[in-house]
């Protein structure tokens, strides 16, 4: 059974609707995806998947999104009981792309999440595309690039910190474009994505554009981020893949305060999680 792609040309290739069936016959065991990255057993981080984090812009979804990094790169994440990494996949090598902030933060993020990875053979590696100045403006060339490093790296996570920033108002083509990058890695490597896209489910109208519109109906889950008083929730909102009664199980929800190092910690206590519990237009 062939997978073809999208982008690249499926030359020879003539007979692509016979590998596209599953019947008794199907070598099932080659197409299997291994969770990453979990919260009281429900998957945050699959190979071959999409997640996308979304809430308002004021949330700390980039800490989140943090959080999850360090625990994937370190098999662990010491601050959350709940939080489980799978540590025996190999090799953990993220790709984080910045799209937002200068390279003096980029360079001090960056250091920040190299003082926390604790196994030598985890690689985590920043784009910042604000260094690029009016080059980065070229969406064509920039989602050739984005691929290509990709390609090299071919690192076991990709984050998109934030997809209101990558290409805005990039249109339709070249989002459909992007998305194809997107389906072709998940769908011919180990690689997880782990977007953040900002007021999806919000009244304030989302500023993703054409990509984060795209990509957000096409993610795999998608998680809320909200934050009050100084507590975040992070709650499983929509899945293709998670049975829909966990949606309502408390399980299914996460509760972190950012604490003096400025990296997530878990809430345990009962009486926080009872006071943000019932908080949910706070998106």
């Amino acid at each position: 059974m062939n997978i073809y792609s999208y982008r690249t040309p499926n030359l020879g290739e003539n007979e692509p609707w016979k590998d596209c069936i599953f019947n008794e016959n199907t070598q099932l065991d080659d197409y299997t995806s291994h969770t990453l990255v979990d919260f009281n057993r429900q998957p945050i981080i699959q190979q071959h998947h999409v997640t996308y984090v979304t809430g308002k812009d004021t949330s700390h979804a980039h800490h989140f999104a943090k959080m999850v990094a360090i625990a994937h790169l370190n098999g662990r994440y010491d601050n959350a009981p709940s939080i489980n990494a799978n540590a025996t996949a190999g090799p953990a090598s993220v790709l984080w792309i910045d799209t937002l902030r200068g390279p003096h933060a980029c360079a001090s993020f960056c250091r920040e999440m190299n003082a926390h990875i604790t196994r030598e053979d985890s690689r985590f590696t920043l784009i910042c595309l604000d260094l690029l100045g009016s080059y980065r403006e070229n969406f064509w060339e920039l989602t050739r690039q984005v691929e290509g490093y990709i390609q090299q790296i071919r690192p076991t996570l990709v984050v998109i910190d934030d997809i209101d920033h990558l290409m805005p108002h990039s249109g339709i083509n070249i989002a459909a474009e992007f998305k194809k990058v997107i389906r072709d890695t998940t769908n011919h490597t180990e690689t997880a994505f782990l977007l953040i896209g900002y007021n999806h489910l919000a009244k304030r109208a989302s500023t993703t554009g054409d990509v984060g519109r795209m990509l957000f109906t096409a993610a795999n889950n998608i998680f809320s981020v909200s934050t009050q008083h100084a507590v975040s929730r992070v709650r499983l909102v929509r899945s293709y893949e998670i049975v829909s009664n966990i949606l309502d199980h408390p399980d299914s929800e996460f509760l972190f305060s950012i604490a003096d190092d400025n990296l997530p910690h878990e809430v345990v206590n009962t009486s926080i999680r009872m006071d943000v519990s019932g908080e949910g237009k706070d998106l």
